[in-house]
Formats: C-alpha cells, sequence, structure tokens
C-alpha cells in the first residue's frame, strides 16, 4: 500500500460508509456476503443468497467485456 495517497484512502472509506448508510437501510444487502450466506446455511433458507453467487460472476464477465472495449489496441495484436 506504500505509494497511494490519503485521497485514495478517503475515496474507498466514503464509498464503505456511503453503502453502509444508504445501501444497508434501502435494500437490506450486506457488503460481506459471509452476513448473508452463513445465516441462510444455519437456517437453511436461500431465498435470495443466489445473488451472492450469480453477481460477482456476472460483473466479472462485464468488466471483461468493457475493459476489451475501451482498451482494445488494434496495434498489438
Amino acid at each position: 500500500l506504500e505509494g497511494l495517497s490519503m485521497e485514495y484512502y478517503a475515496d474507498v472509506g466514503a464509498a464503505v460508509a456511503l453503502l453502509a448508510l444508504v445501501g444497508g437501510p434501502l435494500t437490506g444487502a450486506s457488503m460481506n456476503p459471509a452476513r448473508t450466506i452463513g445465516p441462510a446455511v444455519a437456517s437453511l433458507t436461500f431465498d435470495h443468497v443466489w445473488i451472492y453467487f450469480v453477481g460477482p460472476v456476472v460483473g466479472a464477465v462485464a468488466g471483461g467485456l468493457v475493459y476489451q472495449v475501451v482498451a482494445w489496441r488494434p496495434d498489438l495484436e
């Protein structure tokens, strides 16, 4: 983490604070999947847990596609 400016830490802290203050009460979502998956396993209630498995995969695929479009350079082929 050497070389990172204090602005970086402030940005990350602001994002976490915003998600905790707005996202949690508004949607009931948790930022830590273990806080959702653990109780779901313990209670054997898996109604809305699928999003914690599907979301990262869809996000990774979408991020890869966006990267290919944004960073594509024909001179590197």
